[in-house]
């Protein structure tokens, strides 16, 4: 009973809030490697984060306060550790391409 009220609340904040998802590829140069990412960016309503798929794992990313990208990690644990290096590598593009 409670489910079917959730369910029918989820429905109806779906149909006012626009979701819409794009994907896309993003290229990285990392330790002298041309590395290719898949990513998609979800937007609901005026926001929108880029989920990008890095070894297998999707990581998160956002704006800060500052304009600039971020990774969430909070309460967040992935099967294979990746290269702090990497991540700060994607945040770089990321933040490049926001100001192209």
């Amino acid at each position: 009973m409670a489910g079917d009220f959730y369910l029918q609340h989820i429905e109806l904040w779906s149909e006012k809030i626009k979701v819409m998802e794009q994907e896309f590829e993003l290229p990285v140069e990392y330790r002298g490697q041309e590395l290719n990412f898949a990513g998609r960016i979800v937007t609901v309503g005026y926001v929108y984060k880029l989920y990008i798929l890095i070894h297998d794992e999707e990581f998160v990313f956002e704006r800060d306060d500052d304009g600039k990208y971020r990774v969430l990690t909070e309460g967040v644990t992935y099967e294979t550790p990746v290269d702090r290096g990497l991540l700060e590598a994607v945040i770089a593009v990321l933040d490049e391409l926001s100001e192209a």
